[in-house]
């Protein structure tokens, strides 16, 4: 009698697209839109916001519906990739004239996280990773990691995610079907992302790495193409920023003004302190390092530029004042990059064997799903109450002390949270603790 194999987790995957993909995208949708609270927690939202409104009713980016932000919170111009596409949704809304306009151009991002997390999982199986691990990968985006709470906000940095990992995907399997259009529209996606936000263009040549499958032979070429591409990022970073402020970028200022110590503790900053590190927002980022290992062994080009995105976009950041991103949700200016540094997660699930070392993954990755819960079912901006009681800019001070490490706001988020606190659009508590559940009234 022959043998039957069951390849529903089979690394081989011929063809283009997985039916997996599409139920991962619809079970984060589902869930992102039950999360769904239909607000603002910053003065740039409602700038994107406004922009898309004033394109769509006039055809022009001035935003005065924010000048009275001028008196207490001056807010800088954003480049116009994000509200661009945010205006179909914005059409939509003012025609259909049942959904509040704000709610439906809001479902932009939910609808790209999802996207991206589908995305996620079809380019670990291009690698020829397991459906399993694939599918870790997936969620560990689009559950576990900052993914989930800016699904339900309205920042661009998950669209710049969108266009990588879209872009990545279609390089490689540009390559695996032998389609240059696929190729040459990987690499378009992502050449508009500095249409989004211009300060994540010096990543772009590293992304190209990841999209190298096989061994790349460093030829006089090899350096050639790469010396052109940087000289070409820095000449379209000079025009963007130009475009974006009137005024040119000044290089020399930028590094002379700031010191090695000063970029040193921005990078801690990022990764390690209290108040922004990425490792207490998501602790399932403390995988990603054993997992360009396991990937390294496979597909050696691809670790490398994973790797590499990170550290240009870690090192970049840490030569801008700002460096926190602002008064937002953990290193909101790190979120571009997180979908890439999930892809190693397959790899490691299908590297390792033992029992216990899976265990241990799958602990991790649900820790920090449940980290993300309190964050976008309640009012997360009282986790920042402490460090602000301290000093009014705790990201240059006392949080970036480990003495404070208690004050923590996911810590502190996850202490203090309470199903009487919940803050969603179709169910809300008030103070006496009574829940109001309306699935009309919380979208008109």
């Amino acid at each position: 009698m022959a043998k039957t194999t069951d390849t529903s987790d089979s690394t081989a995957n011929d063809s283009i697209f997985d039916q997996n993909a599409l139920l991962i995208f619809g079970s984060l949708l589902i869930l992102y839109l039950i999360t769904f609270n239909g607000q603002f927690t910053s003065i740039d939202e409602l700038n994107l916001y406004s922009m898309a409104e004033s394109l769509a009713q006039t055809g022009n980016i001035t935003v005065p519906q924010v000048s009275f932000a001028s008196y207490h919170n001056p807010v800088g111009s954003h480049e116009i990739g994000f509200p661009l596409l945010a205006v179909p949704l914005y059409w939509l809304s003012i025609r259909s004239q049942i959904i509040n306009n704000i709610y439906f151009v809001m479902l932009l991002n939910p609808l790209l996280v999802a996207g991206t997390s589908a995305f996620i999982y079809l380019i670990a199986r291009r690698l020829e990773y397991s459906a399993t691990g694939s599918a870790i990968a997936a969620f560990a985006y689009g559950l576990g990691s900052l993914g989930w709470p800016y699904a339900v906000a309205f920042y661009r940095e998950p669209l710049v995610g969108f266009l990588w990992t879209v872009g990545v995907y279609g390089i490689i399997l540009g390559h695996a079907v032998e389609k240059k259009w696929l190729e040459r529209s990987g690499i378009l996606l992502i050449l508009l992302s500095p249409f989004v936000k211009v300060n994540i263009l010096f990543t772009i040549p590293f992304l190209l790495f990841i999209a190298q499958k096989g061994q790349l032979t460093w030829k006089k070429r090899t350096y050639i193409i790469l010396g052109g591409g940087f000289t070409g990022v820095f000449i379209a970073f000079q025009i963007l920023f130009f475009l974006r402020t009137g005024n040119q970028w000044n290089y020399l200022g930028i590094f002379t003004n700031t010191d090695l110590i000063q970029v040193l503790t921005r990078i801690y900053g990022q990764l390690f302190s209290p108040i922004k590190g990425l490792i207490f927002y998501m602790p399932v980022i403390i995988l990603v390092i054993p997992g360009l290992y396991t990937l390294s062994r496979k597909h050696r080009n691809v670790a490398i530029g994973i790797a590499l995105s990170f550290l240009s976009l870690l090192v970049v950041l840490s030569f801008y004042g700002a460096w926190y991103g602002g008064q937002s949700w953990g290193p909101r200016l790190l979120v571009p990059i997180i979908p890439i540094l999930m892809i190693p997660l397959a790899s490691l699930w299908d590297a390792v064997h033992k029992r216990s070392l899976r265990i241990l993954i799958i602990v991790v990755l649900l820790i920090s799903i449940v980290m993300q819960m309190p964050v976008v079912t309640s009012n997360w901006w009282i986790a920042y109450a402490p460090f602000y009681d301290l000093s009014s800019t705790p990201e240059q001070s006392v949080g970036l002390s480990f003495r404070y490490l208690a004050l923590s706001p996911p810590w502190v988020l996850l202490q203090n949270w309470e199903v009487n606190n919940l803050n969603l659009l179709w169910l809300q508590t008030d103070r006496s603790g009574l829940w109001h559940i309306d699935l009309r009234r919380g979208f008109i």
